[in-house]
């Protein structure tokens, strides 16, 4: 599972640069806060990421192997700065991990 959230930081990541309100991979300072789910055809990740410049964002990542192909979709909101997580309307209890996160910040200074 590490590894899987790994690699769906790195490509959120990478696809949040093409975004209207995106960010390049030299802006993250650090991953505050995780949380993410699977099952067999999808996965969907979320972060809270600190930018170099201040601000906050919440990054969503959605990959999906179902009937209809491969779908892979990102999703990049600005955050208040009040917030320790955003609300996440209409996916249920999610369980934040806010650790250290060191698998995920230690990909940054790599």
């Amino acid at each position: 599972m590490k590894h899987k959230r790994q690699r769906a930081f790195l490509q959120a990541v990478a696809l949040a640069a093409d975004e209207p309100n995106g960010f390049k991979a030299g802006a993250v300072m650090m991953v505050e806060a995780m949380w993410g789910a699977m099952d067999a055809e999808w996965s969907i990740y979320g972060f809270v990421v600190a930018l170099t410049s201040g601000r906050r964002v919440y990054l969503q990542i959605i990959d999906d192997h179902g009937d209809a192909g491969h779908i892979e979709e990102v999703l990049v909101l600005d955050m208040l700065a009040t917030d320790r997580v955003p609300s996440l309307q209409g996916l249920g209890a999610v369980h934040w991990h806010t650790d250290a996160l060191p698998e995920l910040n230690d990909l940054l200074a790599a």
